[in-house]
């Protein structure tokens, strides 16, 4: 699978349409340890600059996944393709649930919520 055509500002807005609300459902807590890196001034950013989160599943308290740059982007583009549509396309039309399903396919592998 090829996530190359992913880009970091991609991964960002999508996270953060994740964190802001597609994920809160299942997702009580969003976790990072220490400071954030370099420029960012969120937590949706920190994945593109290297570092991870973790998800705290409130229906699972075992399955509490890490999300980091690489995972996401083959969340994305597993999302994309179960929807048919290119990467690109998914990105320019994509919105919080979408989000929602890219974060799950990057933390579990596949769609469990929603």
């Amino acid at each position: 699978m090829t996530t190359s055509n992913i880009t970091d500002e991609m991964i960002d807005n999508v996270l953060c349409a994740a964190f802001e609300g597609g994920i809160t459902y299942w997702c009580s807590q969003i976790y990072h340890q220490g400071n954030f890196p370099g420029d960012a001034e969120y937590g949706h950013q920190v994945v593109t600059r290297g570092q991870h989160v973790t998800l705290f599943n409130m229906f699972d308290d075992q399955d509490n996944p890490t999300i980091t740059r690489d995972t996401m982007a083959i969340g994305i583009q597993k999302e994309a393709e179960r929807q048919g549509m290119t990467v690109e396309a998914w990105y320019e039309n994509h919105d919080a649930s979408d989000a929602d399903n890219a974060v799950q396919m990057a933390a579990f592998g596949e769609v469990i919520y929603g």
